[in-house]
């Protein structure tokens, strides 16, 4: 790979199913290497919907909504 494309978005929450569906079309389209995303605000049981609807490998840092 010559270029690595990297790209972050602060999202203000993802628990939202409609929001979540929307950003993750609208990063589709940038067709970046990685994404880093901030503030998603999901909770621990949130975390395998969020990994199915993206697809791709995810990394969650720190669940806890209130840091």
């Amino acid at each position: 790979m010559d270029n690595l494309r990297i790209g972050t978005l602060n999202c203000k929450g993802l628990s939202d199913e409609k929001k979540r569906r929307d950003v993750f079309n609208w990063l589709r389209q940038k067709k970046l290497d990685i994404y880093c995303l901030q503030e998603v605000y999901i909770n621990n049981s949130q975390v395998e919907q969020v990994r199915q609807d993206w697809v791709y490998k995810t990394i969650f840092s720190n669940l806890n909504s209130s840091k």
